[in-house]
Parts: C-alpha cells; structure tokens; sequence
C-alpha cells in the first residue's frame, strides 16, 4: 500500500499535464507513504520532495531532496543519481519537478 500513495504522490506533483497535478493530495499520499515505511526510506523522501515543490514550499522541498540524496547506504544508479540532482536543481530555483519533461541532464523519470 505504501508504494501505491508513494507512486500516486509522484504523479499527482509531476506529471507534465497540469490537469493530473495537484500539490495537496500529491503531499497527503506522500506523507502517508512516508509513515507506511516508518519516515525510514529515502526514495519516498523523493516523492514528498516533490509534493512540497508542486505546492510552491520550496524550503521544504530541499529539504526532503537532500534527505533522499543521502540515501540509505547502498549505491544508487547512475539515472536516479542523475534525476535527483535534477530535481534539486529545480527546487532551489524554485520551480517544481516535472516527470518526462525534457531535460539536458536526465529524462526526469523515476523508477
């Protein structure tokens, strides 16, 4: 169950169509993701990130990515390392993430 709010919260903060983004279910599914995995996986903090930047708190939103770019100790794939640093990027200019949008560092897609 969590992996459903997890991957609803990504879609509903940035997905490239306006018409399926929405910043406050986007947190509420992210959040509930986060406590189902106990505040303990980084790749949800990805997805709230996200959320918190579809909902223009961009303080936050850095927050959280940093937290996911920490990790959990094991090796994180080229492509995500890539996209979460793209994102980064994005919320400390404050702009939201969007998925699939054309990028010249990743094609923003989370697994």
């Amino acid at each position: 169950m969590d992996l459903a709010h997890n991957e609803l919260a990504w879609l509903l903060a940035t997905c490239p169509e306006g018409k399926y983004r929405d910043g406050a279910k986007a947190l509420e599914h992210a959040e509930k993701a986060c406590q189902l995995r106990n505040w303990e996986d980084p790749l949800y903090f990805d997805a709230l990130a996200a959320a918190y930047a579809e909902t223009g708190d961009f303080e936050k939103a850095v927050h959280w990515q940093g937290r996911a770019m920490q990790g959990d100790g094991q090796p994180v794939a080229q492509e995500d390392e890539i996209r979460l640093n793209a994102a980064m990027e994005a919320y400390k200019a404050g702009r939201p993430f969007r998925y699939g949008a054309q990028s010249s560092t990743s094609n923003n897609t989370q697994p």
